[in-house]
């Protein structure tokens, strides 16, 4: 029975390292604005890789990083400081067939905020400014006081004989 439990425990040792979640060779994506053309999960590193490859051979330069958070490998053109540069850049990339659905990723202390804007954008310079909602007070209105009289409605009382 002990020589059972070696060889499940043997196996066991073999496979845990290759189902273990994250695990991964692209590097961590620190913070940033990155301009997204593909994610892909872990374990998809051989589509990520074509994916890159054909990019590379239409004259681009695309780079991957891996983002623990969401457990997700991307492929990015560039990272930008400024969140308007990344959303310009965007809006260029998007002239290009092959990179119509790019969108922007946010990377703020380990925090993310993704930007994907999913129709077509005219080719026109876009500021966006982050800031909080503006939630603006409605003035009161105020009701006339309004006297309804009141309606009485008699039934007429019928007399039986009992």
């Amino acid at each position: 029975m002990k020589k059972n439990y070696s060889i499940i425990l043997g196996i066991a040792a073999c496979l845990l390292p290759a189902l273990a979640v994250g695990q991964t060779s692209s590097p961590e994506m620190p913070n940033g604005n990155y301009l997204v053309v593909g994610a892909y999960l872990p374990g998809s590193e051989n589509y990520l890789d074509l994916f890159m490859k054909g990019l590379q051979a239409k004259g681009l330069s695309p780079k991957s990083g891996f983002e623990t958070k969401r457990n997700l490998l991307y492929v990015y053109l560039d990272v930008y400081q400024d969140f308007n540069e990344s959303v310009n850049q965007m809006l260029k990339a998007r002239q290009n067939p092959d990179l119509g659905n790019a969108w922007v990723r946010a990377i703020k202390d380990g925090t993310v905020a993704a930007i994907a804007v999913t129709k077509a954008i005219s080719s026109e310079t876009v500021v966006v400014k982050k800031q909080d909602p503006i939630i603006e007070k409605q003035p009161e209105t105020k009701v006339p006081n309004v006297v309804v009289p009141a309606v009485v409605v008699e039934t007429p009382v019928v007399a039986t004989n009992q």
